[in-house]
């Protein structure tokens, strides 16, 4: 399911209803439902995640990025928009 709006760094993201998570050695698993394919995060997804369990916005989320890790903001914007629209297309999370 392809998103219907162009993600901007003003678009409020959280979690989707329902999801499976599972942590294995600083590897996060989260699937849209139980057997469904899911998506490995490495640490930096895990810390985007983590972040989304609350209503945020892009713009918020690459703030605590920036500040987290030595990244440039319009390399670490265009980074999250990518992996928020994967996660989004999955239905593992929901625009706000």
């Amino acid at each position: 399911m392809k998103t219907s709006a162009p993600l901007t760094v003003e678009t409020v993201i959280t979690h989707a209803p329902g999801v499976f998570r599972a942590e294995l050695d600083g590897t996060l698993l989260v699937a849209a439902h139980f057997g469904e394919q899911g998506h490995c995060m490495d640490p930096v997804g895990l810390a985007i995640w983590e972040n989304l369990a609350e209503p945020r916005s892009i713009n918020s989320l690459c703030e605590l990025l920036c500040d987290r890790y030595e990244v440039e903001r319009t390399e670490c914007e265009r980074d999250v928009l990518e992996f928020i629209s994967q996660l989004l297309d999955k239905r593992m999370l929901v625009i706000a």
